[in-house]
């Protein structure tokens, strides 16, 4: 007989200004489903990584990347601790993030190079 342990919750911490909302998080559902699941709008676009809309900062602990951040996110950013919740899961008992700003290329930049 088999034995699958289901992963234990995670704690997931969305700072807000000068608040904190702690959610409890399921491993296996990407962020930006806990968010609103949990009725916490957050921006989003595409839910599939493309276009960055969704991006947040991690503030402390760990998330997976489903998908490979670099595609959309500066390799600043990612130096940053941004990443894509629509992408990720939390990877560490306890994830502290926040919402970020991220500019949005114009035309302009878009064709330059």
């Amino acid at each position: 007989m088999a034995f699958f342990l289901k992963p234990k919750p995670a704690e997931l911490i969305l700072e807000d200004g000068n608040e904190g909302r702690t959610i409890v998080a399921d491993r296996k559902r990407t962020i930006l489903d806990i968010l609103y699941g949990n009725r916490i709008a957050h921006p989003s676009d595409c839910r599939i990584g493309n276009c960055g809309t969704c991006a947040m900062q991690v503030v402390a602990g760990q998330v997976k990347s489903l998908t490979d951040p670099s595609y959309t996110l500066s390799a600043a950013e990612i130096a940053d601790r941004f990443f894509l919740p629509c992408q990720s899961r939390v990877a560490s008992d306890t994830l502290v993030v926040r919402r970020v700003q991220r500019p949005r290329p114009t035309p302009e930049s878009e064709t330059s190079s």
